[in-house]
Formats: structure tokens, C-alpha cells, sequence
């Protein structure tokens, strides 16, 4: 636990993590740092939603990566592309087609452009694929609707029909292995969309855990703090904590916590300090 030291009524949870990509709650805790960023930077400005996908042919889903990942950079370059697209950034995502040993990559972008012709886009994207026809192209007029957008798809870069076949998980981390799950290009390139620096002084207060102990143990102060923070839960009657390890011995510092909430009432969310000291 830790608090803002300059406003003693905002407190959060942060915890450590094992910053794998293919862990769902450190995806989660990236996922919102970078929704955070993208709707900061979006504020006052013209976008476009974009997803971009290309036909199945049967291939290894690492060969229909790299093409989809090619392609897109051959779409960049396009004049159309060149003359009305200031800036953006992309997230990959792959997921099983149908209930077939197919797969389904696209890419889901937002860009900073005032108008882009959907038809003409898609002749471009035809051509460069050779097979592919299918792009979408939306206004976006709330950032915050942006945000959820990307955090959605950056949380969970595949479904769970993958993370539940064994042959199907292997692909996908062989074929993403390497791979950016998140780009940026045009003017956008260079913005580091995973840091965060919130405003203030955050100073560790208490470990979770203990303050749990205490919420189980009838600790008024302490049900009503974690209540205060998650809402939805009841710490009166808290569990006992499960003490099962993950394959490689030590606990993983992923599962005990959400990666971040925080505070000033009931309803607010913030997303996590990157502070080394708030770790």
C-alpha cells in the first residue's frame, strides 16, 4: 500500500511483476499505463480507428505475422497513408479461427488523421497483400473510448480458446516471440506509451498482505481501507490466501493483487506509478 504524501486521501496498491508478455495481470498493468498515455495524447485531436487483417491461406500463424506486420509497413508508405496520417499506434492480436487449426491475426490501430477514405485504403491494402481486402476504418471522437480500445486488446493479446490448447500456445508464443505487441509510427514514434509519472509524492505505507491479516482479523481500519480501495469485494469474511506456487518454485508477484487502484472517492481509477520506490 502506498499513499500521495502532499493528499493523505489518495492511496493505491501497487505490486511487482514478472513483466512476461503472455501474463494476463502484467498485461493488464500495461495495459492501463498505455491507455492512460494514448488518451492523453489524443486529447483535442482528430483520429481514426483502423483494423487491418489478412486472409488465411493455411500458413503457420508465424509466417501470416510477418506478412501482416510487412504489409502494414508497405501501407505506410503509401502517399494516401504519407499525405493524411500524422501519427499512431498499433496492437497486434491473434486468435483462432473458428474451431479450425486456422488463424486470425490483425492489427487494431488508432491514427492521428482528420479523414481517411475507407475505400481507397482498402484497394491499397488489396494490392499490397495480393488476397486481403478487409479493413476497417471508424471515427473516434471520445479518447477515452480510445483507451479502453487499446487496453482491451493489449490486456489480452490472444483469446483463451489459445491459452487452453496446449499445440495452439506454442504457436502463438513462437510466433510472437521477438515481435512488438505495440508499435508506434509517424509522430507518434519515440513516445514512450509505457511509462506514467503521476503528480506527487508516493510514500509505502503498509505491505498488502499484512494489512489483509489485519481485515481478517476484525481490523475496522483496515476492512475499511481495503474496501475503500476494491469496492466490489467483501474483506469482512476474507479467504485465507492460497499459498500454491507456479512451475519454478517462488510465488509469482503477479497473482496476490490487481496491478494498481487508487482513490480520492468511490468511483476513482488511476493507472500505476512507474516510480521505483512505489514498486
Amino acid at each position: 500500500m502506498i499513499r500521495n504524501d502532499e493528499d493523505p486521501d489518495q492511496w493505491a496498491v501497487v505490486s511487482d511483476h514478472c513483466r512476461d508478455r503472455f501474463c494476463r495481470p502484467c498485461a493488464a498493468f500495461r495495459g492501463r499505463v498505455i491507455a492512460h498515455n494514448v488518451q492523453e495524447h489524443l486529447r483535442d485531436r482528430p483520429y481514426r480507428f483502423i483494423t487491418l487483417t489478412i486472409k488465411n491461406n493455411h500458413q503457420p500463424l508465424k509466417e501470416m505475422v510477418s506478412k501482416l506486420l510487412r504489409c502494414f509497413a508497405a501501407l505506410r508508405r503509401t502517399k494516401i497513408w504519407l499525405e493524411r496520417v500524422q501519427g499512431g499506434c498499433a496492437v497486434l492480436e491473434v486468435k483462432p479461427k473458428n474451431s479450425t487449426t486456422g488463424w486470425h491475426p490483425h492489427l487494431h490501430a488508432i491514427v492521428e488523421s482528420k479523414w481517411l477514405p475507407q475505400p481507397l485504403l482498402r484497394k491499397h491494402w488489396l494490392r499490397i497483400t495480393g488476397d486481403s481486402f478487409i479493413l476497417d476504418v471508424r471515427e473516434g471522437k471520445d479518447p477515452e473510448a480510445a483507451a479502453r480500445y487499446v487496453c482491451k486488446y493489449i490486456t489480452k493479446p490472444f483469446d483463451d480458446g489459445t491459452t487452453r490448447t496446449h499445440d495452439r500456445l506454442l504457436q502463438a508464443i513462437e510466433a510472437l516471440h521477438g515481435r512488438r505487441l505495440v508499435m508506434t509510427f509517424g509522430n507518434w514514434r519515440g513516445q514512450r506509451l509505457t511509462e506514467y509519472h503521476p503528480s506527487g509524492i508516493w510514500v509505502k505505507v503498509v505491505p498488502l498482505g499484512l494489512l489483509r491479516h489485519k481485515a481478517r482479523q476484525g481490523d475496522t481500519e483496515a476492512v475499511n481501507l481495503l474496501t475503500y480501495l476494491y469496492r466490489e469485494r467483501d474483506y469482512r469474511n476474507l479467504p485465507n490466501p492460497k499459498t500454491r506456487a507456479p512451475p519454478g518454485g517462488s510465488e509469482s508477484p503477479c497473482t496476490s493483487t490487481p496491478p494498481f487502484e487508487t482513490g480520492t472517492d468511490a468511483t476513482e481509477t488511476r493507472p500505476p506509478s512507474s516510480q521505483p520506490d512505489c514498486r
